[in-house]
């Protein structure tokens, strides 16, 4: 393959990576993700941008029980699906900064001028670990509709928060 195909993904892999989320607002072709493919328990015919903005104003998407792994492996498909011992994790950072810098110049008489610069900005970065069948530190490990892993490494465990997610403490 002339981009390095499997071999190139396993080396990139082992370097670890930084993953990019996208979901399309698209008025004729409704919120899509960007394959487009699984919309998850949402109807394929929902996601009317201008229906959601005027129902909820004030929605806002978050990304979570985020996996990868072989086909197959990460979620339950029909025909009973499968499972795998490997697993991943995620952690994510954010980062903001803020600066304000200001430039005062004085003319040969006696005003002077100043000018202000502002700027923000912020940064979020996933980074994906692979680990084994049990899931780290703060890692979710359990609740209606979770896949697995349900075990957590030694010393944490699983404590569940409410019927839809538990975490490793």
């Amino acid at each position: 393959a002339p981009y390095g195909g499997l071999a190139g993904m396993g080396q990139a892999l082992g370097r670890g990576m930084v993953l990019a989320f996208s979901i399309w607002n698209d008025a004729g072709g409704n919120m899509n993700w960007l394959d487009s493919g699984s919309n998850g328990p949402c109807s394929s015919t929902e996601g009317n941008p201008s229906n959601i903005l005027a129902n909820s104003p004030d929605t806002r998407v978050i990304f979570s029980n985020i996996r990868w792994g072989d086909i197959g492996s990460t979620a339950q498909v029909s025909g009973g699906g499968s499972s795998s011992s490997a697993s991943s994790t995620f952690r994510t950072s954010t980062t903001s900064s803020a600066s304000t810098k200001s430039l005062s110049t004085t003319g040969t008489s006696s005003s002077t001028r100043t000018t202000t610069l502002s700027s923000t900005s912020t940064t979020t970065s996933i980074n994906l670990h692979t680990t084994g069948a049990a899931q780290t530190h703060w890692g979710q490990c359990g609740g209606q509709g979770w896949p697995g892993p349900y075990s957590c490494q030694a010393p944490y465990a699983c404590a569940t928060q409410n019927p839809w997610y538990a975490q490793c403490l």
